[in-house]
């Protein structure tokens, strides 16, 4: 999966080194960060078995979080 997020230039984004700007302050960058973290969990639905999607489906948001869990 690393290897998936390195070549999207989410790396950083999955492993929560980028934070969600505040929308009120920079409301292009939150829909930017939103955006990712939407990218970021279709990438991780699409490349994990069925058994682990229960884990990841729950909810967790912002997705480093989702993949805390799956480790």
């Amino acid at each position: 999966m690393k290897r998936i997020f390195g070549l999207c230039n989410l790396l950083e984004y999955v492993l929560g080194n980028i934070i969600c700007p505040d929308p009120m302050h920079d409301p292009v960058g939150a829909k930017n960060w939103d955006f990712n973290d939407s990218y970021v969990a279709m990438l991780i639905c699409e490349n994990i078995s069925a058994s682990q999607k229960v884990y990841v489906c729950r909810g967790c948001s912002p997705r480093h979080q989702a993949l805390k869990v799956l480790s």
